[in-house]
Parts: structure tokens; sequence; C-alpha cells
């Protein structure tokens, strides 16, 4: 558990990152490569792929638990 803990944590960076530079940083946001589209679609790809890979063994540690 402490280690899907920690595997997501980046992920969880990330995608508060690339949602702030999507809907809040409006082309003024507080680092450069937030502005650009592209850079914040990968970063909420890749954000959003960490979490899905975290959560998907979180639902098999607990399957195996049961």
């Amino acid at each position: 558990m402490l280690r899907l803990a920690i595997y997501e944590t980046p992920g969880t960076v990330l995608v508060i990152l690339g949602l702030y530079g999507k809907f809040w940083a409006k082309g003024n946001a507080f680092v450069n490569f937030l502005n650009d589209s592209n850079n914040v679609n990968l970063i909420l790809t890749i954000g959003i792929v960490i979490w899905l890979y975290c959560w998907t063994e979180f639902f098999k540690l607990y399957r195996n638990k049961r």
C-alpha cells in the first residue's frame, strides 16, 4: 500500500499541474511550459496513466486480501 501511495504522488502532482495549465493559467502560468497546450495535454496524459496504474494495482491487492 505504501508503495502505491509513493507511485501515485507524482501522478497527482502531474494532474494538478496539467489542470492548472489547462483551466486556470490562461497563458500566464508560473512556469513557461504550462503555457503550451501540447505540454499540458502530455502532462495530463502521463498523470492519468500513473493514476490508472495505481488504482488497478490497488484493486488487485484488495481482491487478493478478501
